[in-house]
């Protein structure tokens, strides 16, 4: 659970499905695409527990499907791959219908496309992680509007849309959904589309179950993470070894 907007990246999954034209794939309940015979887009989903990377591979996973306390923030990704590459990309958010027609507006959706790092070396070997490869991974994020005040953002040298997806390469975007305080407890529907130069890609659909109690503003519960319980991890990482009399004075401050 998450009472804070913190998005790191990471991966729950949909795939889009077909409209009616000639030589084009017939509708998948539960998702649409009208793909084009020349860019065979793939568009899948992931949730936020998923590293990506531009090699990753499309699942045949399809709509997106969450559960959030209200006042709780909750993730996704959508992904896309093209043999032939797919220019002008972008995305917009649909509004999320639940109980009595109460709306989570796409609006205040906070949407970023994802942006690649390039990995130089890779991660060290550890027992309890699975090392990264070099390579390029999608960990920033660049975002459609000023994710606190909505507004426009200014000219710079990386933006959001539209994007001009490359060819053989995995990208996405990453979806920020806030339950509101006050809202109904129940499903939640809505859609969110792709498109290209204007003209139809995929659509999405998104289920959000809004469970029936509330996360605080301010979170109460007192943690640490554990990593310092052990001089040898605390050394590690800080490069000094402590005593464990000197550790326990660090970590009850």
């Amino acid at each position: 659970m998450k009472s804070m907007n913190l998005p790191g990246l990471l991966m729950g999954i949909v795939f889009a499905c077909a409209n009616c034209a000639e030589g084009v794939e017939q509708p998948s309940p539960r998702g649409r695409r009208v793909p084009s015979r020349d860019t065979q887009l793939r568009v899948w989903t992931a949730s936020g527990m998923v590293k990506i990377h531009p090699g990753t591979q499309p699942t045949g996973n399809v709509a997106v499907q969450m559960a959030a306390a209200r006042n709780e923030w909750e993730s996704f990704q959508i992904l896309l791959r093209s043999p032939a590459g797919v220019q002008a990309i972008r995305l917009r958010a649909g509004n999320l219908v639940g109980p009595g027609g109460k709306i989570i507006r796409g609006s205040d959706a906070r949407l970023y496309r994802q942006h690649l790092l390039r990995l130089t070396r890779p991660s060290a070997e550890r027992p309890r992680s699975v090392p990264f490869r070099a390579g390029r991974y999608a960990d920033g994020l660049i975002p459609f509007r000023h994710p606190e005040t909505r507004a426009a953002l200014p000219p710079a040298r990386l933006t959001a849309i539209p994007f001009d997806l490359p060819p053989q390469e995995t990208h996405g975007f990453w979806i920020d959904i806030q339950v509101p305080k006050d809202a109904r407890p129940g499903l939640y529907q809505g859609t969110y589309q792709l498109t290209a130069a204007g003209k139809a890609l995929a659509e999405i659909p998104v289920k959000l179950n809004v469970w029936d109690f509330s996360l605080p503003d301010m979170l109460t519960l007192k943690t640490h993470c554990g990593l310092y319980l052990n001089p040898s991890s605390y050394a590690r990482v800080t490069g000094h070894k402590p005593q464990a009399t000197e550790l326990n004075e660090q970590l009850t401050r």
